[in-house]
C-alpha cells in the first residue's frame, strides 16, 4: 500500500499538483507505469480528507458506468447549469413533434406523384428500347 506522500511526490516530480483534475492525475500516473487499480487508489486517496478521513470520489466515469437513470439534480450538478420546464412545456412540445402526420392532401399528393414519376419512366425505358406503341395497341 501506499500513502498520500507518495503519491504527492510523484505527482510533484511530473509537474501536477495534487488539487489537479481526476483526468491529469490519472494520465500522469498511468503514463509513470502505474497499475490501474493503484491509479484508482491514489485518486482515492488524494481526495480523502485528513482529518476526517472522508472520500469524496465525484467523478464521471462512476456516475456514467450504472445502469440507472440519472436524476435531474445529477444533470444539473453535472453540467453547471440549472433548468426548469414545466409539465405544460413538455405536453405542448409532445403534442408538436409527436402530432405531426401526413395528412390526405400530402398522402394524395405523393401517391398521384409516384404514379406520374413511373409512367414517365416506363415511357422512357420503352422508348430507349425502340417499342413500337402501335403495335402493342393493335393487338
Amino acid at each position: 500500500m501506499f500513502s498520500r506522500a507518495q503519491v504527492e511526490q510523484v505527482l510533484k516530480v511530473n509537474g501536477v499538483a495534487p488539487t489537479a483534475t481526476d483526468e491529469q492525475i490519472k494520465s500522469v500516473l498511468l503514463s509513470a507505469r502505474w497499475n490501474a487499480s493503484d491509479v484508482d487508489t491514489a485518486v482515492i486517496i488524494l481526495r480523502e480528507n485528513i482529518n476526517t478521513h472522508e472520500t469524496n470520489t465525484e467523478s464521471l466515469h462512476k456516475k456514467f458506468r450504472t445502469d440507472t437513470n440519472l436524476s435531474p439534480t445529477d444533470i444539473s450538478h453535472l453540467l453547471g447549469i440549472e433548468l426548469n420546464i414545466s409539465a405544460e412545456d413538455l405536453r405542448l412540445r409532445h403534442k408538436r413533434y409527436c402530432g405531426t402526420a401526413v395528412t390526405w392532401g400530402q398522402l394524395l399528393s405523393i401517391i398521384i406523384s409516384a404514379t406520374i414519376l413511373a409512367m414517365i419512366i416506363i415511357v422512357g425505358m420503352m422508348w430507349y428500347v425502340d417499342v413500337d406503341f402501335l403495335s402493342l395497341l393493335n393487338r
